[in-house]
């Protein structure tokens, strides 16, 4: 079903609840809503986390919201409140903090003594809210299907019947949401299709029974949410829900991707050598992250790396050991990180290391267990092995290859100073 037909019916479903005759809101009851809400909105803990201007623009899109919209009875004006989703999109506003604003929106209207006005209100703010946060739902499930396009899924066709099982499962709940009718019936975990395609074709694809277990369970904790979604009473819950649901099913998502990434040609993406992703890769997944990264507002960090000396070693030892050495350091590097990190020979004895969700403190935290682990293995020469390292939180989102730059600069620098390092800034870490 489309949006604009699921907001269709969402809006049938509440004019068959609260007919116009039954509308009553007057200006009194809007001020005391904004009054209470300001008060709210100021001190609200969640929304610390915004900059200040992130704050002022949100602050200002809500007052026009309470102020001319919420009084309005809901007939062709639904236009109106996605053009508000569409503007707190533009302005990055994530779904989070849209979500704890409608909190104490609601909160404030507990202050409306009576009591069937205050009940018409909530199903107004419910009403509306669904509309404004379906921008950011419609936006996730593009962003689904954009990852079977960009991934080239057609040609493991197993790994995208999969993934389209799942996209439709989660379409169907969507129907049923926004319908407000709970129509659709989402079968358990065990008897839905997934599950079968799951037992018949994804075990014959992956080696990694850990990866088969993750998406069982995501599998199966995204049925759960459905379920209470589906036996949800008021929109508030199932919106909350609904984030949960989300992080399950883009987890779940991404898993299946990976799956499909890793059964590609390793000529076409991989380091022939290091069997670590190759720099053909590197601006598909690199842009991915940051543009990602900035709408949600999540940091993102890389790590560059370069074996110290290694043209002594390559004269000392001849290139086939020069060749095992730079295949251990790769290993090393994978074991060191988590699985949803990404590494890639950047060229020569250099490795570039990206960390998503991941700040310049926690960058800082791998870029030393690197080193140290680099450090403290037996290579079996007669001479340690070790690392440099530049780290850098990436800042330009739009041209992360600017902080890759940088942290490339820190790296020099970590090489002139000692070698065995790692630098961020004008911070220098030694052993």
């Amino acid at each position: 079903m489309r949006l604009k037909e699921m907001l269709q019916e969402l809006l049938e479903g509440f004019q068959e609840k609260i007919p116009k005759e039954k509308w009553k809101i007057d200006s009194k009851d809007i001020e005391t809503i904004f009054e209470d809400f300001s008060k709210h909105f100021e001190t609200n803990v969640s929304l610390k986390i915004l900059s200040e201007e992130d704050r002022k623009v949100l602050f200002r899109f809500i007052k026009r919201y309470i102020k001319n919209y919420l009084s309005v009875y809901p007939d062709d004006r639904i236009k109106l409140l996605q053009r508000l989703g569409e503007r707190l999109l533009i302005k990055l506003i994530s779904e989070f903090s849209v979500v704890e604003v409608y909190k104490i929106i609601l909160r404030a209207v507990e202050k409306i003594k009576d009591e069937s006005k205050r009940e018409i209100l909530k199903e107004k703010i419910n009403f509306d809210f669904i509309i404004v946060i379906s921008l950011y739902i419609n936006l996730s499930y593009k962003e689904d299907k954009k990852i079977l396009k960009d991934s080239s899924l057609e040609y493991v066709l197993s790994v995208e019947k999969g993934i389209n099982i799942h996209l439709n499962i989660k379409n169907k709940l969507y129907k049923s949401l926004f319908s407000g009718k709970n129509q659709v019936e989402i079968k358990s975990a065990e008897e839905c299709e997934f599950s079968e395609w799951l037992k018949d074709s994804l075990i014959d694809l992956v080696n990694d029974k850990n990866i088969i277990k993750e998406i069982e369970s995501l599998h199966e904790k995204f049925h759960l949410i459905a379920q209470k979604i589906l036996k949800g009473k008021d929109n508030f819950t199932k919106v909350l829900l609904l984030r949960d649901l989300e992080d399950a099913s883009l987890k779940l998502i991404y898993l299946l991707n990976k799956i499909y990434t890793e059964n590609l040609s390793h000529i076409a993406i991989y380091d022939k050598l290091t069997q670590v992703y190759n720099r053909v890769l590197l601006d598909s997944i690199l842009y991915k992250l940051a543009k990602y990264s900035k709408r949600h507002k999540l940091p993102i960090s890389i790590i560059m790396l370069d074996i110290d000396n290694f043209k002594g070693i390559n004269d000392t030892y001849g290139h086939l050991e020069g060749d095992r050495v730079l295949k251990v350091v790769a290993s090393i590097i994978k074991s060191s990180i988590r699985e949803s990190d990404y590494i890639f020979r950047y060229g020569g004895e250099e490795f570039l290391t990206l960390l998503p969700n991941t700040d310049i403190n926690g960058a800082v935290v791998v870029g030393e267990k690197i080193r140290r682990n680099i450090e403290n293995f037996d290579f079996g020469l007669d001479r340690k092995i070790t690392i440099s390292c530049g780290i850098k939180q990436i800042e330009n989102f739009d041209n992360p290859y600017l902080d890759i730059e940088e942290a490339d600069k820190y790296l020099y620098v970590a090489k002139k100073t000692g070698k065995n390092r790692c630098i961020y800034g004008n911070i220098i870490l030694t052993s």
